[in-house]
């Protein structure tokens, strides 16, 4: 039952993603916001990918301000709230419909290069027990940096291109012959 909390209360279960919403009875939306919290915590830890806890601070910003938000409404607007999950059958659709293109090659590229990155790993661990240490740790150190070394290229060619079409927008504006 959708009921509006206290603001202590409200606050102190906020802290938890999912926990203040599931507190003022929008379940539906806390468990999905909970699940969404644990599920990046067990993917990156499974796969060793500690990249993809960046989303953590994403997802707890939001579940807090949107408790913290909820609790703030006036009645009329708190009690015309309705309860949903976060991610549903429309919401997939929409994001099927606007990852066209060019996004999608984005999106591609960067799930291929995750799961490379997740194979380098693992191959690397598999290396550990047929080479010798030395030799394995001057490898691995070597290899360390790729990823890294990597996402600089590509974040130095993506401002590249960005100053460059800038530069082409600007000469487009001045341009003499009009």
């Amino acid at each position: 039952m959708i009921k509006k909390k206290g603001k202590f209360l409200t606050f102190l279960f906020a802290l938890i993603p999912g926990a203040g919403q599931m507190y003022m009875g929008f379940m539906k939306l806390g468990v999905s916001l909970m699940g969404m919290f644990a599920l990046v915590i067990c993917i990156s830890s499974w796969l060793d990918f500690s990249s993809f806890i960046f989303l953590l601070p994403i997802i707890w910003c939001y579940a807090f301000f949107d408790a913290i938000h909820k609790n703030s409404l006036t009645d009329e607007e708190f009690y015309a709230l309705e309860d949903h999950y976060c991610v549903s059958h429309e919401t997939i659709e929409s994001v099927k419909h606007a990852f066209n293109g060019k996004e999608r090659q984005v999106i591609s590229i960067v799930l291929i290069l995750i799961g490379v990155d997740i194979l380098w790993k693992n191959f690397f661990w598999l290396l550990q027990d047929i080479m010798p240490w030395f030799i394995y740790n001057q490898i691995y150190s070597l290899v360390y940096r790729v990823p890294q070394v990597l996402i600089a290229c590509i974040v130095i060619y993506v401002g590249y291109h960005l100053m460059k079409k800038k530069k082409m927008d600007l000469f487009e504006k001045f341009d003499p012959k009009e």
